[in-house]
């Protein structure tokens, strides 16, 4: 059981924090139990989940795994190989998915790397890819935030800095896949 107070990624929500711990009586359908009462960091509402719950909830990154996060950011690879619009969507609803913050990072890579090819063929992003990646954003700046303790525009500046490709020219593409 996690303590009251501390922050928890439940995957309904995002990033929370718990304020509460203990049986929902106000609210009359609950099944009897304890209950963590979630609110939603950057977000207004509360969530109860149950504390047997088993949808996917976890301890936020620490500042320590924030850091080598971040430091990771370069290095990351992604798959830029070719696919119908649904495998690209399944793509990104598994990255979102597995609630890691390396593969949101991964997504708003890769989303990168999908809008450059598509702007060298003189076309526009999907609405698609767009709307995976502000949930990528929304998801891995507040957790970074509340990590790192810093504001989710700090928190997004970091990352920003660390997805644009070196200017050296150290960038090696090739079709199937872009290394940073």
């Amino acid at each position: 059981m996690y303590p009251k107070g501390s922050y928890v990624f439940y995957a309904q929500a995002g990033v929370c924090r718990i304020e509460a711990i203990g049986p929902l009586d106000r609210i009359p359908d609950a099944r009897a139990g304890l209950y963590y009462t979630l609110e939603v960091v950057g977000e207004p509402g509360r969530v109860f989940v149950p504390v047997d719950t088993t949808a996917f909830l976890r301890p936020v990154l620490t500042y320590e795994e924030a850091q080598a996060l971040l430091k990771e950011i370069p290095a990351l690879t992604v798959d830029l190989s070719g696919g119908s619009l649904r495998q690209w969507e399944d793509r990104y609803r598994a990255m979102v998915k597995s609630h890691s913050c390396r593969e949101l990072v991964r997504l708003l890579k890769t989303v990168e790397g999908r809008r450059a090819a598509v702007e060298r063929r003189g076309r526009r992003l999907g609405g698609m890819d767009e709307r995976y990646r502000k949930r990528a954003q929304r998801l891995l700046y507040t957790e970074l935030s509340v990590a790192l303790g810093v504001s989710p525009e700090r928190a997004e500046s970091l990352v920003e800095e660390r997805l644009r490709p070196p200017r050296s020219g150290n960038l090696l593409q090739r079709e199937e896949s872009v290394v940073y």
